[in-house]
């Protein structure tokens, strides 16, 4: 491990750069390790923004009130964060910006028992989706379970479960 920071966390999967000009200026990729050691990392959902901050002090008030703060730490200039599925423990999930249209990409394994679905049903969408030069298979379907990161339920979201070349990616589970 090489640092721990703080994580707040709401409730959709879209952010956007609050210092940005351009209107609805999607960030793709993850946020730099660099930026954010021994800083707050504020992830507004809803209203699609981020900001870091040094301590508590600079956060804006109108966001005070509802902060949720999640355990995160940086490994391997990742930044990881808990998360659950229901009862269920996921354990670290890597938090990628980019990662992907879903809220959460889950090994198979994972997505079929979260989804209940073994990938064949009319109901799953199925993707050919463009990432790192190649096009890879991706299937999607919405929860049984609700996701919980600290203390905010996100209900029933959509997981994901991408086919990458490299095998390893595919037992990854990567918020974003």
């Amino acid at each position: 491990v090489e640092a721990c920071s703080s994580f707040v966390v709401w409730d959709q999967n879209e952010i956007v750069d609050t210092n940005s000009t351009a209107v609805d200026q999607r960030i793709v990729g993850t946020i730099g390790a660099d930026a954010i050691l021994g800083k707050i990392l504020i992830i507004d959902f809803p209203h699609r923004n981020y900001s870091l901050v040094s301590d508590t002090s600079q956060i804006p008030s109108e966001l005070k009130s509802s902060i949720q703060f999640a355990p995160t730490k940086l490994h391997n200039r990742r930044l990881w964060i808990i998360a659950m599925m229901g009862t269920d423990s996921l354990g670290w999930v890597l938090f990628d910006t980019g990662s992907s249209e879903t809220l959460l990409s889950l090994p198979m394994k994972d997505w079929q028992r979260y989804t209940q679905r073994v990938g064949t049903e009319q109901d799953v969408a199925r993707d050919s989706v463009p990432a790192w030069g190649n096009y890879v298979q991706t299937v999607r379907a919405k929860s049984q379970s609700d996701l919980i990161i600290g203390n905010v339920k996100l209900e029933k979201p959509v997981l994901e479960h991408t086919e990458f070349p490299d095998s390893e990616l595919n037992e990854w589970k990567i918020l974003g």
